[in-house]
């Protein structure tokens, strides 16, 4: 038991300095780029890739696991109290199991992006330009060794700007993160499409003048993604790519 309570307090002291190192790493890298590269933004901006982006399986596995055991190392002392200690009550047993529901959803969770993690393998998503021009968006979409045989598919372009909202509720004060989107535009194909069959599929759109490029530094942070839905027996594919479209 002691060792689970130290392991909770270990795995959370931990994440703390993460958060607190991360955010002055990332201002140092930022002031040294926009140093470098005053007049392009996509240098500085964002680490992006210029070949292209694929789904970070490793990562998303990471951070299921993570979460997993964290959650797991802090319910065990509960679980024994409960239900293992001569102090347990009806009412700490009935609260503990509402608690162990939502670690099996966890566990659940983690099983579900280890199939579609094996399943799909790394569809990518390239571009021809870099940064992707404004004016004749054209994207190539490569599926992974699971996506063969797919007979429908959503992929639907959007510019999202994020901002943060106070509301003020009597004596309390509620902050909120807000996803604001300004423009979205939608390719559905089916298996009638042409495309089916072929390795790559490519995708074209035409974007308004008003809508603004990415800026993700920004106090307002402003992004286009690429969202990705493709119907499957089991687990479907979803993922959404970045894309570095700029002014």
């Amino acid at each position: 038991m002691v060792g689970c309570v130290g392991a909770v307090f270990l795995m959370a002291g931990l994440a703390v300095m993460g958060m607190g190192l991360r955010a002055p790493l990332r201002q140092r890298r930022l002031t040294r780029n926009r140093r470098l590269f005053p007049n392009q933004p996509v240098f500085w901006d964002y680490p992006w890739n210029p070949r292209g982006e694929a789904q970070d399986r490793i990562g998303k596995l990471t951070q299921s696991l993570l979460a997993a055991l964290g959650i797991t190392a802090f319910l065990v002392p509960f679980n024994w109290w409960a239900f293992f200690s001569n102090d347990d009550t009806w009412m700490v047993k009935i609260f503990v199991a509402l608690f162990d529901l939502m670690l099996v959803a966890c566990w659940w969770g983690l099983f579900h992006t280890l199939v579609w993690a094996l399943k799909y393998g790394p569809a990518r998503l390239t571009w021809d330009s870099f940064p992707v021009r404004r004016d004749a968006v054209l994207l190539r979409w490569e599926p992974g060794r699971g996506l063969r045989n797919w007979d429908a598919g959503v992929f639907i372009l959007r510019c999202v700007r994020e901002r943060v909202e106070i509301v003020r509720k009597q004596n309390e004060t509620e902050t909120r993160q807000l996803h604001e989107c300004l423009w979205e535009e939608e390719r559905r194909l089916d298996g009638k499409s042409t495309v089916f069959g072929s390795r790559e599929l490519g995708l074209a759109f035409t974007l308004p003048v008003e809508v603004p490029g990415t800026s993700i530094s920004a106090e307002q942070p402003v992004y286009w993604e690429l969202e990705v839905k493709i119907s499957q027996p089991g687990v479907d594919f979803f993922h959404r790519y970045l894309v570095p479209i700029y002014s």
